[in-house]
């Protein structure tokens, strides 16, 4: 008797996950072809072939799948960033920058039409705090109270030239972008 029920939640707990899986990649299409305004749970259930109660077991709203995917957008880029030694700033912002490029049929829209602090703010506090120390040990002024205020403005501006830089469908190269984050933070370094 325990193996049956056992079984059945194997296959119960598999079909969810299943599901699970279908509504996330079925949103990040559909944000990634008709942008977050237009993304609807509806469409969501018609293309991922459940039904709204089946979406609602899993997620209260689209907004609840968009953070979720952000959470793991977010934890793959950690991942994919530090895959290899980072030596100095440069390296690690033009390979973050890379990365973004590599998948911007998903973050172009998804930058643009959000704000996406909460996706970032992980991926730059890593790199703030790296055990690389390519930022944090080389600030020159800034005080512990003043701290929190001068990350706050860094993730702000890194964001606002990332986004800008998805407006612009990723038209200069990565390096450059490394380079221009480096000249706007020079004075701190």
């Amino acid at each position: 008797m325990k193996d049956l029920v056992t079984a059945m939640n194997t296959k119960y707990n598999q079909r969810f996950i299943e599901t699970e899986n279908r509504i996330l990649n079925v949103t990040e299409k559909l944000v990634a072809t008709l942008g977050v305004p237009n993304t609807s749970v509806s469409e969501i259930c018609r293309q991922a072939g459940i039904n709204r109660k089946s979406f609602y077991l899993h997620y209260p709203d689209v907004e609840s799948v968009l953070i979720k995917i952000e959470s793991i957008k977010g934890q793959w880029i950690q991942e994919q960033l530090f895959a290899q030694e980072v030596t100095d700033l440069k390296t690690m912002l033009s390979r973050l920058f890379e990365l973004f490029e590599k998948h911007k049929a998903f973050y172009r829209p998804y930058l643009c039409n959000r704000c996406p602090q909460l996706f970032l703010i992980p991926v730059i506090e890593e790199i703030w705090i790296s055990k690389n120390g390519c930022l944090l040990p080389k600030c020159k002024y800034y005080e512990e109270t003043d701290r929190s205020y001068h990350e706050l403005f860094f993730k702000s501006g890194f964001t606002a030239i990332l986004t800008h830089w998805m407006e612009r469908d990723c038209a200069e190269p990565a390096d450059l972008l490394a380079d221009v984050v480096i000249r706007e933070y020079q004075a701190n370094f």
